[in-house]
């Protein structure tokens, strides 16, 4: 239960009648609570005296508590989330140790590997609550943004002098902001199907919010992340989340059957599937045929449905997923049956996560209307679902592949969107700000290599290269960045007499000239670095400076 009042005995009478009335419904209903596992937090921020709400249940007093832990989140009287952080920062320190273990230089893990280890260990930790206690001051979670950086310094191998900036890239992990970004915006948009939900009319309101811009405080979520929804091309229309009106118990489970995917199809010949399919269809000789399929086209996507006597096909929102058109055509297939006068079908798809799904439990819309609607047609019909290989030359296939794409020129149908095909979107909006911000640091070493965020690519390096070719990428190295540590003054090359660097040393440097040319046969320090790192490393080793580096 919570209160919000300028005036505590008011506050007082609204909870204690509240905590009355849960307390008479547990003796009336046959429960007890615990009032020692009982709390009260009194959230303001108030600095002159302000005293405390005095509550009872069954007759003891609730103690008021600084802060307590809620669902994994710390939440302190001032909401400032100070505890939290400071409780995050002390469970990733020792995992931080750990990574260290794994990052040996002579037996240690590969990139991809202890990236993966930092995702799943210290990243989730991090991810978790990060829409509440992402509201934080910056210089309050400053020492979560030192976790990360840590982080990914190890399982790079990056030297310690390394801008963060370049860390980002070169691992291909957002920053805390942006990943926060990121989250937020997939948290509203499973919320937009959950209208029901508490949170609901907070997150989607933008009142108080000339309140906030006046006295320049830190503004609720709602408030920070609406516009960012909407930037984001995310929709304000989707299908709410439902359960099926008949329990999974009671409930006739769809058959389908897999018989053709036990035959690989990039080693089976188009001409054995269409014979095995054959084969199949004389068991279920009096088995009607229906053929499903979907179709998409950059943000355009429909679905069709195909029996020898009746077709219908169907434009989704644009931007819906494949994955979504597979299972609206199978639903059309399911929607057509009534109007048909035989008893027995045999529903092809194409789609193997499609009939994957429909086959075990998923709380994908679609999913549960499928489901929903085979059983009540299983009562009367015989029917099965089947697993087909696509573009074999099976005829009813490939007349459903026509149909769904034609069907892409359709007018729009009045369906809501799904949620979940809408993720995406949250992620190219987020990467459009951390992109942005990577623009912004023309003057890093490694912005003249990769002016754009993308994968990094694995190569098949033992951990000793893989570190010494991305600390010559991030261009901080031992060889030229030491001095910054030692509080020496900075390398000088000996026969140009300017600054060490990568760069001079991989294209400038006259002494390494026949050694580039042999390696690159190129000046150019791009260009460079668009051949295999193995051909880099041999340059280092060639003019002995690898063990440097």
């Amino acid at each position: 239960a919570s209160c919000r009042s300028r005036n505590m005995p008011s506050i007082e009478k609204e909870l204690q009648s509240c905590l009355d009335r849960l307390s008479t419904w547990a003796r009336t209903n046959g429960f007890k609570f615990s009032p020692s596992k009982t709390v009260c937090i009194h959230f303001c921020r108030k600095r002159g005296l302000h005293p405390d709400p005095t509550l009872f249940l069954d007759g003891c007093q609730i103690p008021v508590m600084p802060q307590y832990k809620f669902l994994g989140v710390i939440f302190d009287s001032k909401l400032n989330y100070i505890a939290h952080t400071k409780h995050l920062y002390k469970k990733c320190i020792p995992l931080l140790n750990l990574l260290r273990v794994l990052a040996n230089t002579s037996w240690g893990s590969d990139r991809d590997t202890l990236l993966h280890v930092y995702r799943a260990i210290i990243r989730s930790k991090l991810d978790y609550g990060i829409q509440v206690y992402g509201n934080a001051r910056k210089t309050y979670l400053r020492r979560l943004r030192t976790v990360q950086h840590s982080a990914l310094r190890i399982c790079l191998g990056a030297f310690p002098t390394s801008p963060v900036e370049s860390l980002y890239i070169a691992a291909n992990d957002p920053p805390l902001i942006h990943r926060q970004l990121h989250l937020s915006l997939k948290y509203m948009l499973r919320l937009r199907a959950c209208p029901s939900n508490p949170a609901y009319p907070i997150v989607f309101s933008t009142e108080d919010e000339n309140y906030y811009i006046h006295h320049n405080s830190v503004p609720p979520f709602h408030i920070s992340y609406y516009p960012h929804y909407e930037a984001a091309g995310l929709p304000l229309d989707v299908v709410p989340n439902s359960l099926s009106p008949f329990p999974p118990w009671l409930l006739n489970h769809p058959l389908v059957d897999f018989h053709f995917h036990s035959y690989p199809k990039n080693q089976t010949s188009p001409f054995i599937f269409k014979i095995l399919f054959l084969e199949y269809c004389t068991h279920f000789y009096h088995f009607d045929h229906i053929y499903t399929d979907g179709s998409k086209k950059e943000d355009i996507v429909a679905a069709a449905s195909f029996h020898r006597s009746h077709s219908t096909t169907c434009r989704l929102p644009d931007r819906s997923s494949i994955y979504t058109a597979e299972l609206k055509a199978l639903l059309l297939a399911l929607e057509s049956i009534p109007l048909l006068t035989s008893t027995h079908f045999l529903i092809f798809s194409d789609s193997l996560s499609a009939l994957q799904a429909i086959s075990n439990s998923s709380y994908h819309p679609y999913v549960i209307r499928l489901q929903h609607l085979y059983h009540i047609l299983s009562l009367n019909h015989s029917i099965r679902f089947v697993w087909i290989p696509s573009h074999v030359g099976i005829l009813g296939n490939e007349t459903v592949d026509t149909l769904a794409k034609k069907a892409l020129s359709d007018s729009p149908s009045s369906d809501l969107s799904i949620a979940s095909d809408y993720k995406p979107l949250a992620v190219i909006h987020s990467k459009l700000f951390w992109q942005y911000e990577w623009s912004t640091c023309q003057a890093n070493k490694l912005f003249f290599i990769q002016s754009t965020i993308q994968k990094p690519i694995s190569y098949n390096l033992s951990r000793k290269d893989a570190v010494v070719y991305t600390r010559l990428r991030i261009g901080h190295t031992r060889l030229t960045h030491s001095f910054l540590l030692n509080r020496l003054p900075p390398p000088m090359c000996s026969v140009c007499k300017i600054q060490l660097s990568i760069r001079h040393i991989l294209s400038d440097c006259p002494q390494f000239y026949s050694q580039r040319q042999y390696f690159f046969k190129t000046n150019d320090f791009r260009i460079i670095f668009t051949y295999h790192p193995s051909q880099i490393l041999n340059y280092f080793h060639s003019i002995q400076m690898y063990s440097e580096i």
